[in-house]
């Protein structure tokens, strides 16, 4: 497990993502829940965060943000919270309370806003950085805690990097031109969010790019590499 210490600093409670080593941290599908629980709850008891008060999404590749409040924070045996529907963000001011994205490739962007300490957890695929699902995030803690971005500090945690991520020629065609930074056929899916966040407001040094790729690094769950559906637990808490 890779501690963001650089977060946990600013004085956030936990900043993490698990790794292959750590085991396959889905739920359901046929697969062993207790093993899956038993990881969850060794991922998050070296910040004192119970299992229980750990809250995950059930993940569409969308652009929905939710705003975790204390009637979400209920069923551990469910993947998905009680919501009006999927949902790839979401934003707290909870403190003890864990926000948890499941991923194998796409980028978990974590949001923290110092002053007011408020939290944000994205799931940004190729589809949610299009659709500007980190802005989403913002706005969201915008109108739920009136957070300014100047305050908030973002890390774009590791995922499938620049070097690796290959997508088709019409593809990588369409997202150069609308503007986005393309390298031959490869995304840019770092630097993308990073500068979605600057534009929306959060400085720049405010912004760290963990720069660690899941595809060729070895240390993650990479759907693009082995297409085993395993996948890596990143969580953030007040």
């Amino acid at each position: 497990m890779i501690r963001f210490e650089l977060l946990e600093e600013l004085g956030l409670r936990a900043a993490f993502i698990t790794e292959r080593s750590d085991g396959d941290f889905r739920l359901g599908g046929g697969l062993d829940t207790r093993k899956a629980l038993a990881r969850r709850r060794a991922s998050l008891e070296p910040y004192g965060v119970p299992l229980e008060r750990l809250v995950c999404l059930h993940q569409v590749h969308g652009v929905n943000i939710v705003h975790v409040q204390e009637k979400h924070v209920t069923d551990t045996r469910l993947e998905e919270i009680q919501t009006s529907g999927p949902a790839d963000g979401m934003v707290s001011n909870l403190t003890g309370v864990a926000l948890g994205i499941l991923v194998a490739d796409c980028v978990p962007i974590y949001l923290f806003d110092a002053r007011l300490r408020a939290v944000g957890m994205v799931h940004a695929g190729r589809t949610g950085t299009r659709l500007g699902i980190a802005l989403r995030a913002l706005a969201a803690m915008s109108a739920a805690f009136s957070t300014e971005p100047r305050d908030v500090h973002a890390l774009i945690g590791p995922s499938a990097g620049p070097c690796c991520y290959e997508v088709s020629k019409e593809m990588a065609e369409a997202f150069a031109e609308e503007g986005f930074p393309v390298r031959g056929r490869n995304l840019d899916l770092w630097e993308s969010n990073a500068a979605q966040l600057e534009a929306g407001g959060v400085p720049r040094d405010h912004i760290t790019i963990a720069g660690l790729c899941t595809i060729c690094s070895g240390r993650f769950h990479s759907h693009r590499m082995d297409q085993s559906g395993a996948r890596n637990l990143a969580a953030i808490a007040l």
